[in-house]
């Protein structure tokens, strides 16, 4: 495994909406920190939390929020044109049905001692998580990883979680959450 001072993941991102399939640029885990606690995400999440029906939210979602696809550099949002995996894998934990239990579940994932814990940060919709964890693909796909991150959260934090994640180039959008974790290593040396 790369040691974590050294590994620095890099991956696409997508600006505008789901739409633009072309990568804007390449960045890191400390611009999607930055742009998580920017206020001027705020409208648009706080807009797409008030809407009342789901098909209303996936629509709004679709056309008013950037996104990254965490697992990599892609020449376009398409598996096939993965240009360097990151070796970062998203785990999406939807449809959490309280804020005690979200912030029940954040902890967990937090503590977990298998997955070091790269960025997690609440959903778009407010009631799901996004954790984004490093993982060693030298024995095993991505699809096989993602499958064994699914399989042992299930067994051992009885958490389900979204298996749609395990394509490679699985969009995530970007909204606004004051209160994002980092892993202190992206951060150590920088002000934010």
């Amino acid at each position: 495994m790369i040691p974590d001072t050294k590994w620095e993941p890099r991956f696409s991102y997508f600006s505008k909406n789901l739409y633009n399939l072309i990568p804007t640029k390449t960045i890191g885990l400390l611009q999607v920190y930055r742009m998580l606690t920017d206020i001027s995400r705020k409208h648009r999440t706080t807009h797409l939390r008030k809407l009342s029906s789901e098909k209303e939210q996936k629509e709004y979602k679709k056309k008013h929020f950037d996104y990254v696809t965490f697992s990599g550099v892609f020449t376009k949002r398409n598996n096939n044109a993965l240009q360097t995996h990151s070796k970062l894998l998203t785990i999406d934990i939807d449809d959490i049905p309280n804020t005690t239990e979200l912030t029940d579940i954040r902890k967990t994932l937090l503590k977990d001692p298998y997955f070091s814990s790269q960025l997690l940060f609440i959903s778009p919709g407010g009631n799901g998580l996004k954790w984004i964890i490093k993982i060693a693909l030298d024995e095993v796909s991505h699809t096989e990883y993602f499958q064994a991150v699914s399989n042992y959260i299930k067994q051992t934090y009885n958490i389900h979680i979204d298996t749609s994640g395990s394509d490679v180039c699985r969009a995530c959008l970007l909204p606004y959450d004051p209160n994002p974790f980092i892993h202190q290593k992206y951060i150590s040396d920088v002000k934010i």
